[in-house]
Order: structure tokens, then C-alpha cells, then sequence
């Protein structure tokens, strides 16, 4: 049941896209469909979500763990190219990490992260005010006390009550060190930065064996000029709360806010 839901979600992005008449009436019955069997099985917002893609090439030896909001456009669009031009296979598991086949510790093993606090926002705007039908019924049903016409401010308060926490948390917003499962024993050999993506990704392509000239992929990043004017000495406190294991882990700080 678990897998045609899945595949349910997936017809659902296709039928977004397009603009026959047709389509947005079954768009609509889709909709509620998926919600109603979220509600009965899936259950998306009484559990963790880990389902972020793993990208494992058994031709090259890697797996890249995505973390949303983390450049994965990029990352995914990049690779798949990769794998085209150079004949390599290439295989998008989007589930747990720990339901992956195993991956052997010879394998090169990476992961982008993202300043918790651009992440944060980034996070609010994609899925709270410029929410569309399909957003919202993929990430804020059943969510208590979130709803789509919620300030940035109450995101973020939302974000540290126990409504919004990891334990219950949608992969946008749950902490990138749970994705990653870091505290469970998982070990990368390289954990880029969005901060520093261009470079970042050039020693990725260095180290597979390909050119980065594959990742042209336009990543879209908030300019900290942006999002910083969101944020108040209160909010960045909140934030940096809720994802202090991140900030710690990653070695990020709190933001300037005199920007």
C-alpha cells in the first residue's frame, strides 16, 4: 500500500505541471485522495520523514545523501548528466537511509549542508507562502498549527514547539544531522557547503572523475541580504535553538543581523 501512495505522490507532481482542464480537475481529486490515505496510512505528520534521495553509482563508487534545501536540484540534475555522459549507472533511492542497500565503506560517500538559519527561511518560503495546492497537501496536511497563511515569525516559533520538532519533522525543515544520521554512525568523506557550492562541487567532480561543468544546474540560494532582513535578535535565537546540533556540528554561527 506504502509504494502506490508513492507512486499516487509522483502522478501528482506530473499532473501540477500541466494546463489541460482535464488535468486540474484530476489534479483535485488526486489531491484529496493522497490526503485521505496520508491521514489512514502514510501518517506523514504523526512520524519523521527521512525520505530524501541517495544517489549510489556502483560503476564509480559513491553515494550522495541529499538534504532538502540543501542544493539537491543541483546536485541530482548535475549527476544524472554525469551519468549520461559517461556511461556510469546511477540509482535514486528515495528512502531512508537505512533501508539503502549497503553501501561498502570503499565508497566515497558526501553530502551538502546549509546555514541553518537560510535554510530555515528558504524552507518557509518555498512551502508556506508560496505554497501551491500540491504543497500543501504534501507537507502541511495534517500538521498542527501549521497553515499556509502563517508569518515567517510563527514558522519559526512552530518550528520549536513539539509540533514542529524532529521527531514529527518533514524532511525541509528536520535537522540536516538527522538526515544524515551522523549520531547513529553514518561517516562521510566529504561534506560540502551551499555557502561554498562552486568549489565545494568542483572537488566532488575532481574526485568522480568527471567535470563540474556537469552541475549547471542554477542553484536557488537566498542572498543572505534577503534573508537576513526577516529575522529578528529573537528569531535567530530560535532558530539557532532548534538547529543547534546542526550549527554546532557544521561549524556555522549566528547570523549577522546588521547587514
Amino acid at each position: 500500500m506504502r509504494s502506490r501512495l508513492i507512486r499516487l505522490r509522483k502522478s501528482i507532481y506530473r499532473l501540477e505541471a500541466s494546463d489541460w482542464v482535464v488535468a486540474r480537475v484530476a489534479l483535485r481529486a488526486l489531491l484529496a485522495a493522497y490526503q485521505g490515505a496520508d491521514r489512514v496510512f502514510l501518517r506523514r505528520a504523526s512520524r519523521p520523514d527521512y525520505r530524501s534521495e541517495k544517489l549510489i553509482s556502483q560503476d564509480r563508487k559513491f553515494m550522495c545523501v541529499l538534504v532538502p534545501k540543501c542544493g539537491s536540484r543541483t546536485l541530482i540534475s548535475g549527476l544524472r548528466t554525469a551519468a549520461a555522459a559517461e556511461a556510469f549507472d546511477l540509482t535514486v533511492y528515495e528512502r531512508d537511509i537505512r533501508r539503502v542497500p549497503h553501501v561498502p565503506s570503499t565508497y566515497f560517500t558526501f553530502a551538502f549542508v546549509r546555514d541553518p538559519w537560510a535554510r530555515c527561511y528558504s524552507c518557509y518560503v518555498q512551502k508556506i507562502r508560496q505554497r501551491t495546492p500540491i504543497k500543501a497537501a504534501l507537507h502541511l496536511n495534517g500538521r498542527i498549527g501549521l497553515h499556509p497563511d502563517m508569518s515567517f515569525s510563527d514558522f519559526v516559533h512552530w518550528l520549536g514547539s513539539a509540533h514542529g520538532s524532529d521527531g514529527v519533522a518533514d524532511r525541509h525543515w528536520m535537522s540536516q544531522h538527522r538526515i544524515l544520521r551522523i549520531h547513529e554512525g553514518y561517516r562521510y568523506d566529504f561534506i560540502g557547503r551551499v555557502e561554498s557550492m562552486e568549489s565545494d562541487l568542483q572537488t566532488v567532480a575532481s574526485r568522480l572523475g568527471f567535470s563540474a561543468s556537469v552541475f549547471s544546474h542554477v542553484l536557488q540560494a537566498t542572498a543572505p541580504e534577503e534573508y537576513l532582513r526577516h529575522f529578528t535578535p529573537e528569531l535567530a535565537n530560535l532558530v539557532g535553538e532548534r538547529y543547534k546540533e546542526d550549527v554546532e556540528l557544521f561549524g556555522y554561527s549566528a547570523p549577522n543581523l546588521a547587514l
